[in-house]
């Protein structure tokens, strides 16, 4: 792994892991994280485009690819308008799939639908035993952009962890 690649995987797995924090904990996407990763992914891709440093593997690596990526999470502006999500997950979403690229984002959403599938169903349920219970109704979302983040931080473990795989069965089967 080349420094530049090296030292885009150290920021954007920290950024993601402030949004997995700040999500968790205080249900709340901040803005300052949103914007600052687009600029700096900006900015990446600029150093990318103008030198002759590769491009990161585990990211965009074209402004047609950040591009789409960013269209493909403001589309979800949709379940946003139909308050089924957050404004913070949509920004959150937009911001990644520009980071990330829309070749990543599918497998991202799909890893992220399973723990928010399941924190839904448990918070229906108890819903349900404090409506019987007579306790009062508490509204809280899902903290959909945290499991988006564990989801792209598992997606980019995956990638890593298959390129090692490879690598070693690839040199376990060379007969010396």
């Amino acid at each position: 792994m080349a420094v530049g690649e090296a030292l885009w995987v150290i920021v954007c797995a920290a950024w993601l892991m402030a949004i997995v924090v700040y999500d968790l904990r205080w249900r709340r996407v901040p803005n300052l994280l949103v914007v600052g990763a687009v600029a700096v992914q900006g900015i990446w891709l600029l150093i990318v485009h103008f030198s002759a440093w590769e491009p990161s593997t585990w990211g965009a690596d074209t402004w047609t690819n950040a591009l789409a990526g960013f269209v493909l999470g403001m589309a979800f502006m949709l379940f946003w308008r139909w308050r089924m999500l957050g404004a913070g997950d949509v920004k959150f979403l937009a911001a990644l799939g520009f980071v990330v690229g829309i070749v990543a984002m599918p497998h991202i959403l799909f890893w992220s639908a399973i723990p928010s599938f399941i924190h839904a169903i448990t918070q229906f349920w108890g819903k349900r035993r404090d409506v019987i219970l007579g306790r009062p109704r508490v509204r809280r979302g899902i903290p959909y952009a945290a499991y988006l983040a564990i989801a792209a931080l598992s997606v980019g473990l995956m990638r890593w962890n298959s390129h090692l795989c490879l690598s070693f069965f690839s040199l376990c089967s060379t007969r010396l």
